[in-house]
């Protein structure tokens, strides 16, 4: 048998859950409209953050691999080849430190 948890770990996130679906259940609408709007609601927050999330591949792209592309140093290439595995070791460490029960969804054993 499950344990329950009484207490959520956020409570903020706990408080605005419930003040959502409050005011989800306050809309005069029927339960299939109600879904079928949250659902275009959720599919148009979820595309413009894919949206956003190209643009930022492209800005950093621009500011950090095609600059030491361009540098006419004998270094510029390997500096286009480590910049990524930087990235990736910083990506890791916050996966390890800050989210490490994500690290078994990412990595599994």
């Amino acid at each position: 048998m499950e344990k329950v948890e009484k207490h959520p770990q956020n409570p903020t996130w706990y408080r605005l859950q419930i003040r959502a679906r409050q005011f989800f259940n306050r809309v005069p609408l029927q339960d299939h409209q109600k879904i079928y709007i949250l659902t275009l609601l959720i599919g148009a927050f979820c595309g413009l953050a894919a949206v956003l999330f190209h643009l930022l591949l492209d800005y950093f792209q621009d500011q950090f691999i095609y600059r030491a592309a361009s540098i006419p140093h004998w270094w510029g290439m390997p500096l286009v080849v480590l910049l990524p595995a930087v990235g990736g070791l910083i990506a890791g460490a916050g996966l390890y430190f800050y989210a490490p029960r994500l690290e078994a969804v990412a990595f599994p054993r």
